[in-house]
């Protein structure tokens, strides 16, 4: 295939006899390598003189694979006589409907709509209709699952309950359980309380047939276990504490199981937020809550541990973490030695995890102070998604039109983003942030960036956007703020 493609570039470089010979050795190249799909058929339609094309129609004319054959057809379509235009463009559209769609690449679809644009006006329409729904078909069974479930979760019955049951029935209809145990898990999070406890039922038999295999799966799983099965996840967990390379997945799971792990026991997973180091900056909310209800014993059992475990930058993060929880005077004393540190450290993202921490646990006084400080730096953050987040958290932590703006500015940094799906989850992230805190004009922000989004990439920002709500913490059912609501029904008027 290269070697046709070098041949075109330096077939300028000749004239008569030289330059045609150079143009068929090119053609007889690509005939020789006619079946692979990056080709040099475009460049070919434009280079050949009026002579050659017959015999470049008939090597399209003669490729097995309906995607290639479709794109060599449409490349010589605008070098053709009318009266053949429209006899290769119909050739085109027979082989853009037998293309079929591989590893999620709705590659019909993309076939059908290059043909649409080759098409008069009156017929492109339906053609571009059709590529719509070709593509609308890819992953409609593992991407929408979890769309299908956030959407039945908070319609009025019997209509929700009739399209969670679907999601429902999707989920475990799936042929692998590794796929089955993740369609559960995505339907679980916004199912009620019988179902997700059926559901999650059927996802923990999964995991307990190899924890090794599913310990990321098991570690989702937790969040949402509900109190009659939280003694068979610990007993389903147990097996990873005992593995040296398992053991931080084994503190993570713990961590989302903390809400069922008594007062005394509470110190077992404050040593699983030590050992979860890289999850400091992400600790889920049953974590937060078992910091708070820990004794101050427990508190400093933690930092101690930390200080065994890390060197004095690693420990000031956990410290940051757990000051707000520490009665006076050791919240001071802890506080005013995280701060001393912060400010000799030059990493501005590094910084901005040790400030932010230390002030939500900050009196007003000084918290305004801080929360400057951490502002500052936060903008010279160089990573956009870590740069987003922090100023999240610290729009979370001001009021009035402060914190209006700063949502605003976390909200359009977001949006920035150059791959416009992978923009629509940290948005989504903050645009629930914004939405707890009471900022009404967050989707304003949020909606352009998913209009824009291709037909393949819908359903993932659908599932990215509902995986923010549920990671921030949002209930589902009448409890969603009014504005979600608002940004799924366009979801749902662009995927039905």
């Amino acid at each position: 295939m290269w070697r046709s493609r070098a041949l075109l570039d330096v077939a300028p470089l000749f004239s008569g006899g030289q330059h045609r010979e150079i143009l068929a050795e090119a053609l007889a190249t690509q005939r020789a390598d006619r079946e692979n799909p990056v080709s040099a058929y475009d460049s070919l339609a434009k280079a050949l003189p009026d002579d050659m094309l017959p015999e470049l129609l008939a090597l399209s004319r003669s490729i097995n694979d309906p995607d290639v054959r479709c794109d060599a057809l449409l490349a010589i379509t605008p070098r053709l006589r009318p009266a053949d235009r429209e006899q290769v463009i119909a050739e085109a559209l027979a082989a853009a409907r037998q293309v079929t769609d591989e590893n999620r690449r709705p590659r019909r679809g993309l076939a059908l709509s290059q043909v649409a644009r080759h098409l008069p006006a009156e017929r492109r329409s339906d053609q571009r209709w059709e590529a719509f729904i070709a593509c609308r078909r890819i992953g409609d069974e593992d991407r929408l699952i979890e769309l299908r479930a956030a959407i039945g979760s908070r319609l009025p019955d019997p209509e929700g309950g009739q399209v969670l049951r679907r999601a429902a029935a999707a989920a475990q209809a799936a042929r692998e359980p590794g796929d089955r145990l993740r369609r559960l898990e995505d339907v679980a999070t916004w199912a009620p309380a019988r179902l997700k406890a059926e559901l999650l039922t059927q996802a923990l038999d999964i995991v307990a047939s190899d924890v090794r295999e599913y310990y990321s799966e098991l570690i989702s799983l937790a969040r949402d276990i509900p109190a009659q099965l939280a003694d068979r996840a610990f007993d389903i967990a147990a097996p990873l504490a005992d593995d040296p390379q398992k053991v931080v997945f084994y503190a993570r799971a713990l961590i989302n199981l903390a809400d069922w792990v008594p007062d005394e026991s509470l110190g077992e997973v404050a040593r699983g937020i030590v050992v979860d180091y890289f999850g400091w900056k992400y600790l889920p909310a049953a974590g937060r809550r078992a910091l708070a209800r820990m004794s101050a014993g427990q508190l400093e059992e933690a930092i101690e541990f930390a200080g065994e475990m890390y060197n004095e930058n690693g420990t000031a993060a956990l410290k940051a973490l757990i000051a707000q929880h520490l009665p006076e005077p050791s919240r001071r004393r802890v506080q005013d030695e995280v701060l001393e540190l912060a400010r000799t450290v030059g990493d501005p993202a590094d910084r901005a995890s040790l400030l932010i921490p230390v002030a939500r646990g900050l009196p007003a006084d000084r918290q305004a102070v801080v929360l400057r400080e951490a502002l500052d730096v936060a903008r010279r953050i160089e990573r956009p998604d870590d740069r987003v987040l922090w100023l999240a958290e610290i729009a979370a932590l001001m009021t009035g039109a402060d914190q209006a703006s700063l949502f605003a500015e976390a909200l359009s940094d977001a949006a920035t983003a150059t791959w416009i799906a992978g923009a629509a989850g940290p948005m989504a992230a903050v645009a629930a942030r914004a939405a707890e805190c009471g900022v009404a004009d967050w989707p304003r922000y949020w909606r352009p960036v998913m209009r824009q989004a291709a037909a393949e990439g819908r359903p993932e920002v659908a599932t990215q956007a509902c995986r923010a709500f549920a990671e921030a913490g949002v209930p589902a059912g009448a409890d969603v703020p009014a504005g979600m609501l608002a940004a799924l029904d366009d979801v749902i008027r662009w995927w039905p």
